[in-house]
């Protein structure tokens, strides 16, 4: 299956749908409701090289504002949405219009840019979920190497044959497989292994109290799983930045990439289309806090 844009009903059918979402209540059906009026917006956050801070990916970031109560916390909604069914049609959506708006930048002359998702584990264990991916990748002429795919530590650790078996038939097609806050552990850590993924991102926890002028040999448990990394040619993000010191050890430990609002907030396409303008072409040196923060 080829997913598609939703186009608007020439019926009046959307305007109906907006109107039902405003009254329900925060459930499944509001959910279904908000997504079927073109309510579900994307939004993008940097993924920049260390230590160079150059762009090399972003997140693609499912965001939704309810016409009556405003911006929508995704703690608050995507619960919601990964425990249905409708997770496999909104997953082709996002996957879709990521690729094509990476694709439209890159033909402006922007950065040629990895593109990073989160799928829901109904999605990955979706008999046709790799099929779909590949359609959806087919379909907007985007290189599978230009993908990286990520799930939860969850799934990896309920279900680590379907991590594997997912690992093994994204390989193929060129697209990562990576785990999302990975916390360590060595259960956790044999079932990476095991199963074969690409990469992973290191939880905020273990960037919680860094400060490298305090303390000159940071946690040890960060350096373990960068040291894992390496030693299993593992991509390593660190996600969540949010200060000067967390950087400054991450350069000194040889993290490959990170994120987070010291960098920049996610935003929607058009900000981050100026985003990405702004940073092509400059010199690559450590953003100023008062034009590239989001928060």
């Amino acid at each position: 299956m080829i997913p598609v844009a939703r186009p608007a009903s020439p019926d009046g059918r959307t305007p109906r749908l907006r109107s039902i979402a405003a009254d329900l209540p925060l459930c499944h059906a509001s959910v279904r409701a908000a997504f079927e009026a073109s309510e579900f917006e994307i939004a993008y956050q940097p993924i920049l090289r260390l230590p160079d801070l150059r762009p090399v990916a972003c997140e693609a970031l499912l965001r939704w504002t309810h016409p009556r109560r405003g911006a929508q916390r995704p703690a608050q909604f995507v619960p919601i949405l990964e425990r249905s069914q409708l997770s496999l049609d909104v997953g082709d959506w996002l996957l879709t219009e990521a690729s094509r708006q990476l694709l439209q930048w890159e033909r402006a002359g922007l950065a040629a840019l990895r593109l990073s998702v989160n799928v829901a584990p109904l999605q990955i264990q979706s008999p046709d979920f790799v099929t779909r991916l590949q359609d959806t990748l087919d379909a907007c002429a985007l290189p599978g190497h230009r993908l990286s795919v990520e799930i939860t530590q969850d799934l990896l650790l309920d279900r680590p044959d379907v991590a594997a078996a997912a690992a093994a038939q994204l390989s193929k097609l060129g697209v990562s497989l990576e785990l999302d806050d990975f916390g360590g552990g060595p259960s956790v850590i044999g079932h990476l292994k095991a199963a074969g993924l690409h990469g992973f991102k290191i939880d905020r926890r273990f960037l919680d109290g860094l400060d490298s002028a305090r303390d000159q040999d940071p946690h040890s448990d960060l350096r373990i799983l960068v040291e894992l990394a390496r030693n299993l040619g593992l991509r390593c993000v660190a996600e969540s930045v949010q200060t000067d010191d967390e950087l400054r050890v991450l350069e000194s430990l040889g993290v490959g990439e990170a994120q987070g609002n010291l960098f920049c907030a996610a935003m929607p396409p058009d900000a981050f289309e100026s985003y990405l303008r702004g940073r092509h072409g400059n010199d690559p040196q450590r953003p100023r806090a008062t034009s590239m923060r989001g928060d």
